[in-house]
């Protein structure tokens, strides 16, 4: 199988294939991995293909978050505080509409990028969680 994460230069990711917790734990502390979309394919021995499916998969979700929807939410939260702003402030009529409207731009892209980096440090945090769990679940097996 190939393990490279791209499939014969094509640009389709195929997924990494992990027989180890171990394996997992040396791919999550890369910091790369959120700078693409790898995926994993769990074959973990001793363990059920019906639970490597489900560890499978909640790796995975975490490992392709991206903070969009964080993003999303909290440019909307940075939007509506500054239209509640711009509505009860004495001080916003001193300000053009050019101004306000592109101050009101700063304030959504600010809102995404916040919420882009709070959405991808959470997700990693919760990979960090799961990896932890399915290490206990394996058990302490021999890596080798």
């Amino acid at each position: 199988m190939n393990t490279s994460g791209v499939d014969g230069g094509k640009g389709q990711h195929q997924p990494r294939a992990i027989t180890s917790v171990t394996e997992l734990e040396k791919l999550i502390s890369s910091h790369r991995i959120f700078l693409a979309d790898e995926t994993v394919s769990l074959d973990l021995e001793g363990m059920p293909a019906d639970s490597n499916r489900q560890w499978q998969d909640l790796v995975n979700s975490e490992l392709t978050a991206c903070g969009c929807r964080e993003g999303g939410f909290l440019a909307v939260v940075f939007l509506i505080v500054y239209t509640l702003f711009l509505l009860f402030s004495g001080s916003a009529s001193a300000m053009s509409g050019l101004s306000k409207a592109l101050f009101g731009l700063g304030i959504a892209v600010g809102g995404t990028v916040i919420g882009k980096l709070l959405g991808l440090h959470l997700a990693r945090r919760r990979l960090v969680r799961t990896v932890s769990q399915l290490r206990a679940v394996v058990g302490f097996q021999q890596d080798g």
